[in-house]
């Protein structure tokens, strides 16, 4: 049961990102919508996995191999996708895409783990507008 809630969310959460990526050309604003997206969401889950999170302690290892590879390989593939779109027209000037891949997504999880449980909607979106000018 655990195993097909936390499927149903990332899910959710993987269609919804692509749906935002999917609605505009620059990649600009593709990597802007994924971050508010990926906030925004994160947000509303927090409630949910504060109160699960005590509930399913016990199976979080499992949890952890089984998901959090694919959710994070999902992840990057969805940014590297952005960025490669942005170098090619000559938007992004990234050195090493992998690692600043893996250092955006490191900050989005401290922004969700330490940030966003006591910040509201315009706040969240002032963290992501700051990373997409990064």
């Amino acid at each position: 049961l655990i195993e097909e809630v936390v499927l149903y969310e990332y899910r959710k959460f993987r269609d919804e990102v692509e749906k935002v990526i999917k609605e505009h050309s620059s990649p600009v604003k593709k990597l802007s919508s994924y971050l508010h997206t990926i906030l925004r969401y994160s947000k509303k889950l927090s409630i949910f996995y504060n109160v699960s999170m005590q509930s399913i302690s016990e199976y979080m290892p499992y949890l952890q191999k089984a998901f959090y590879k694919e959710i994070r390989e999902q992840e990057m593939r969805s940014i590297k996708s952005i960025l490669d779109e942005g170098i090619a027209d000559g938007i992004f000037k990234i050195e090493d895409k992998e690692r600043f891949i893996e250092l955006l997504l490191s900050i989005i999880r401290g922004i969700n783990v330490f940030l966003l449980p006591d910040k509201n909607e315009d706040e969240i979106d002032d963290y992501a507008n700051h990373l997409v000018s990064m």
